[in-house]
């Protein structure tokens, strides 16, 4: 008899646990509901605009629901980090954010915002490598030789050893 308690105490609590996992997605409602803001901190047409737009049309193709790129550049990622900040917190603004958002704690005063607090990364969706060209025919063939040249000159480049 004891046995027998056992079992259908655990086929209860089982049958229990299973039904309580289901709730929390009954509850949820489909994602997005209304278009979804994608804001830019650069102007339109260079590399992180037109990635965002690539982006956009497939996250619009997948959901059904529009994704729509704003592009909000200056003060180096500040103006785009308010205008999230500003909107509605339903998910339905998103801020591509670039190290130019971070680093501009140490050069403004007061941003209106910290971005280790303020913001919750939900995804990276690419990395950028930069690189450092001349023309074919210039004398420097390396950032070495580049350097060894302004090096004296303190306003035209800034190198860090």
């Amino acid at each position: 008899m004891k046995r027998n308690l056992t079992r259908h105490v655990f086929t209860a609590a089982a049958t229990a646990l299973a039904m309580s996992a289901a709730l929390p997605t009954v509850a949820q409602t489909e994602y997005p509901v209304k278009p979804v803001r994608i804001i830019v901190p650069f102007g339109p047409g260079g590399l992180a605009d037109i990635t965002m737009r690539l982006a956009a049309g497939k996250l619009t193709d997948i959901f059904g629901q529009q994704f729509v790129v704003e592009n909000h550049p200056g003060a180096g990622g500040v103006a785009a980090a308010n205008q999230l900040l500003s909107s509605d917190p339903g998910g339905h603004t998103l801020l591509v954010m670039s190290n130019g958002t971070i680093i501009a704690v140490s050069l403004f005063e007061n941003l209106g915002y910290d971005p280790q607090t303020q913001f919750a990364p939900i995804s990276t969706l690419a990395w950028f490598d930069l690189g450092i060209f001349v023309s074919p025919d210039s004398e420097y063939t390396t950032l070495q030789e580049l350097s060894i040249m302004v090096w004296p000159i303190p306003a035209m480049l800034t190198l860090v050893r």
